[in-house]
């Protein structure tokens, strides 16, 4: 059996225990809401940042580092769009003048085409219309050729004119040559150095049948003699009296001229 004075000890012991754990509970739930209420969220330029922290220091910076953070990605941000925007309009900027470029290139070039097209076919009409004229005057002077060559062994007359129609009279070098012209419609004046004025002057390397060759008998001091070119190197004339109306080679006494009427 206890004793009563031991068992008061027991409860005085115990109440004491009691009452030291409910300080200690108490202690407890006081530190838990100090814990709480020092846990607060930071705002700042729309970013948060949350801490449990007991030190408010510690939170401040960090807060103000993720701040800093925050404007430095936003200045980049705004500096990377700034650039683009940039190099978008140096772009655009750089495609527009190429494509003017562009345009005057093929403008100039199409002006060139068209001015070397021009050019070519002025060539052209031009080489065209030269070779025309000399296939003409070429198959009218072997015309007149082949005529003259018809009265070849037909006599010879000083002085004498011929109408360039049968019957043949005689006739003189310079009356030959008029009379063939004048039965094509070709009018020549009466004598050699007259006929030496008419049409256009020719080379003797550039003989066509059909020109006029004109001589000196008189060691060159004037005209005296004419014939008419039938090619090869040769030609019919009125020679003399004797001769009559032959052909020879063109070499003949000292030439003067040539002139192609045709």
């Amino acid at each position: 059996m206890i004793s009563k004075r031991k068992r008061n000890t027991i409860l005085v012991y115990c109440m004491a225990s009691v009452v030291m754990l409910c300080a200690l509970a108490s202690n407890i739930t006081k530190v838990n809401t100090s814990m709480k209420t020092n846990s607060k969220k930071i705002v700042a330029d729309n970013h948060s940042v949350e801490t449990t922290e007991l030190s408010y220091g510690l939170v401040a910076i960090e807060a103000s580092s993720s701040i800093e953070e925050s404007k430095d990605a936003q200045n980049v941000t705004e500096n990377k769009k700034e650039e683009n925007k940039e190099d978008k309009k140096d772009e655009s900027s750089k495609k527009t003048d190429d494509n003017k470029k562009s345009s005057t290139v093929k403008s100039n070039s199409n002006k060139k085409s068209k001015k070397i097209t021009t050019t070519k076919k002025n060539t052209s009409n031009s080489n065209t219309k030269k070779s025309t004229t000399n296939t003409t005057n070429s198959s009218k002077g072997s015309q007149i050729a082949a005529y003259a060559k018809k009265f070849v062994g037909k006599s010879y007359r000083m002085g004498g004119s011929w109408n360039g129609e049968m019957p043949y009279t005689s006739t003189d070098c310079s009356g030959f040559t008029q009379g063939v012209y004048k039965h094509f419609g070709i009018s020549l004046p009466r004598v050699a150095r007259d006929q030496a004025k008419v049409g256009k002057k020719v080379s003797f390397s550039e003989l066509q049948p059909g020109d006029l060759v004109f001589y000196s008998g008189n060691g060159g001091r004037s005209i005296t003699h004419v014939a008419l070119y039938i090619g090869n190197g040769k030609i019919v004339h009125a020679q003399t009296p004797r001769l009559g109306i032959g052909i020879t080679t063109y070499n003949i006494m000292i030439k003067m001229t040539a002139r192609r009427v045709i």
